[in-house]
């Protein structure tokens, strides 16, 4: 089964929700709405949700609304996030708030989590509707993390829990409700939700080493990271092994540095053997996510489970 053409077909069906719930939403706002989607995003949340729930033998069309919320939810997160790092692009696009104002964007953020999570309970399983909540309280928890040590350098182990609640919890909680849906076993719940999470850790530090080592035709302009101040793993992992890294964290996070030397330490960073080192990490994260999906029955939608995972590691060689 081809990865690809799945992705394409199953993306329409997701799409043409979207629409259809965005033209809900007030007309003040939808213009906001429009754009955060119109700016393209994998829609790997729905996927993810749609393949679990099809496994565990879910196969009506009601599954998609479900999908869609997860969406919803996350694209809120984005247009909140961009205000609160003061970014200035996003998917290669223009952020939301510099192009219709903070008051326009705060609100349209607020419309779309509040429309997830009624999308959420229109299923009536108040599990899912608890799954929900808890992605909610681990991405703002995730960006408080983030925001409380905006200006310090953080350690490893802050970079890890920090991605860990802004993009691996959501996409482990998203696998569990694929599987709530389809009434799923508590046993594989919790399984299929620890390859979520794993699933998660790895694409979320891909998209950092392409920060270094990407071009603009992923959606994220090369070093943008850099340039907002942001530590990632191929930072941390370079200055971990130079003397003075201290120092260039510093000015990192300070954002003293001029876009000259920005693009000499991206430089020297992705000649580096950091990038090595993030891919080992990446690479144990997707052992962990196959593993588990070895331990199920081949199923076509385990196969493009499989794929998929393998995919996040085949986009930084």
């Amino acid at each position: 089964m081809n990865i690809k053409e799945y992705m394409e077909q199953e993306q329409v069906h997701i799409n043409r929700y979207i629409q259809k719930e965005l033209s809900t939403l007030h007309s003040h706002i939808q213009p906001v709405a429009h754009h955060i989607f119109a700016t393209g995003g994998k829609r790997l949340r729905p996927l993810l949700i749609i393949l679990v729930a099809r496994h565990f033998g879910y196969c009506s069309d009601s599954i998609y609304p479900l999908a869609i919320a997860v969406e919803f939810i996350h694209s809120a997160t984005l247009l909140h996030d961009d205000i609160l790092d003061n970014s200035s692009i996003r998917r290669g696009e223009k952020t939301a708030h510099l192009l219709f104002g903070i008051q326009k964007t705060v609100l349209a953020g607020d419309a779309l989590l509040a429309k997830g999570c009624h999308l959420v309970a229109s299923a009536g399983i108040p599990e899912l509707i608890a799954k929900v909540s808890e992605i909610i309280m681990d991405t703002v928890a995730g960006e408080i993390e983030e925001v409380a040590h905006e200006h310090e350098c953080i350690s490893f182990e802050q970079y890890i829990e920090i991605i860990r609640g802004k993009t691996a919890k959501m996409i482990q909680k998203a696998c569990e409700m694929g599987a709530i849906r389809s009434n799923a076993s508590e046993e594989d719940i919790i399984s299929i939700g620890r390859f979520g999470e794993s699933f998660g850790m790895a694409f979320q530090i891909v998209d950092d080493i392409l920060d270094y080592t990407g071009t603009d035709i992923f959606g994220k302009p090369r070093g943008i990271d850099i340039m907002e101040g942001k530590i990632t793993a191929p930072l941390l992992l370079y200055t971990q092994s130079i003397p003075h890294g201290t120092e260039i964290l510093s000015r990192v996070v300070e954002k003293t540095y001029t876009q000259e030397e920005i693009e000499q330490v991206i430089r020297n960073i992705s000649h580096s053997d950091a990038i090595d080192k993030a891919y080992m990490l990446v690479q144990e994260y997707v052992d962990v996510a196959l593993d588990i999906l070895n331990r199920y029955n081949a199923t076509p939608e385990i196969i493009l489970l499989k794929k998929m995972t393998e995919y996040s590691i085949q986009r930084v060689l």
